[in-house]
């Protein structure tokens, strides 16, 4: 998958013929990890992480909310888009993550019980001395595959437009400043780049342990259906692997964004000085909105093209993104506009329509290939 580094020493990703190992301590032992792993995932985002801070400055919110973060005029409009679907789709993403987490902890433990039936089995038919049948693999009933999902969720970026303070009366540009910063514009996207790059140290230190637990894994499974798993596992610590890198990139913007802000309304002091003349004070908001449209121009130029996934159970819907806001007001027309982007088509989703809290009935069907239909009859 474009744009995802999957880990080049990954155990476990080839098995031997007719060689089965199992322990099932070692196998409770990866899920009780990956069970925390997954309730400090949920922790992070409810105590103020992505999802807060993504509130805290307008993403999923209607255009006017997002517009007091960012400014009215035409760059700042194109800015907050960027930052909204970035937001969007990297919630999107580390919440699958999570819940991908707990599809696969689930079916670890199937597998466990899968051999311990087995292996109570064995034990019965040899206590009476008869030679143990094909029977012994009593499964848990198999429900319907979970569609992987692979993909690039892109962000919305948009040619920068070269507006200028020439196009618009000083007191327009005063007001707008003026709400940047009653509205607390820099404070909230200094909040924003803290929720980054807690998301990105999060990610990747979840990473880190889905190795490790692959290590524990690959020491307690050994069958024909364990590099299933493991293939799987690697996939969502890409994944991770992935958003970290996006969420460390994604938080310097973020400040970059709050910084220039607070030195625009340092320059331009929108609500004016006793000391300065109209003409003075016309031509310090002139030049201060110059420059802060020309930095996030920059800010614009500097995001990402796109946040990769690649999950073995599929993404959760994304949360719904805010309509596109009209061209704000006094803006001039853009030339050559046309059509806008085509519709984003959804991934593959866990569980179809389902409540947007995230509780979710999961199915299982096992450790079947990602293209496997047929209901292979592999060991586990």
């Amino acid at each position: 998958m474009d744009g995802i580094r999957y880990h080049p020493n990954w155990p476990g990703l080839t098995g031997r013929a007719g060689h089965i190992l199992h322990s099932a301590g070692g196998l409770a032992a990866v899920t009780r990890v990956l069970a925390h792993e997954v309730h400090v995932l949920r922790e992070l985002d409810n105590a103020g992480g992505l999802t807060a801070f993504s509130h805290a400055v307008g993403a999923f919110a209607p255009p006017p909310l997002i517009a007091v973060h960012f400014g009215e005029w035409r760059t700042a409009g194109q800015l907050a888009a960027a930052h909204d679907s970035a937001a969007v789709h990297a919630l999107t993403v580390y919440s699958s993550i999570r819940l991908n987490l707990a599809e696969f902890s689930k079916r670890l433990l199937a597998t466990s019980e899968n051999y311990r039936r087995a292996e109570a089995n064995i034990v019965a038919a040899l206590a009476r001395r008869v030679r143990p049948d094909d029977n012994v693999w009593v499964r848990a009933a198999d429900l319907p595959t979970l569609p992987p999902a692979a993909g690039l969720f892109e962000i919305a970026r948009q040619r920068p437009y070269p507006e200028s303070a020439d196009a618009y009366d000083s007191h327009v540009i005063a007001d707008w400043l003026r709400q940047l910063q009653s509205f607390g514009a820099a404070r909230a996207h200094y909040d924003m780049s803290r929720a980054w790059r807690a998301v990105g140290e999060a990610a990747q230190r979840l990473g880190d342990v889905l190795f490790q637990q692959a290590v524990d894994i690959y020491g307690s499974w050994q069958d024909a259906a364990s590099p299933l798993a493991q293939h799987k596992l690697r996939r969502i610590e890409g994944t991770a692997q992935a958003l970290s890198g996006s969420a460390w990139t994604l938080s310097p913007l973020a400040r970059y964004t709050a910084e220039a802000i607070e030195e625009t309304l340092s320059d331009a002091r929108p609500g004016g000085s006793l000391m300065w003349s109209s003409s003075t004070r016309q031509a310090r908001l002139t030049a201060a909105f110059d420059q802060l449209n020309s930095r996030y121009r920059e800010i614009i130029d500097a995001y990402p093209w796109s946040i990769p996934f690649d999950l073995p159970f599929g993404t959760v819907p994304p949360p719904r993104i805010a309509p596109a806001a009209d061209a704000p007001r006094n803006s001039p027309p853009v030339p050559g506009a046309g059509a806008g982007p085509a519709p984003f088509a959804a991934p593959a989703v866990i569980g179809g329509e389902i409540p947007r809290s995230w509780a979710y009935d999961y199915a299982d069907n096992g450790w079947l290939g990602d293209t496997d239909s047929g209901g292979s009859n592999l060991v586990g």
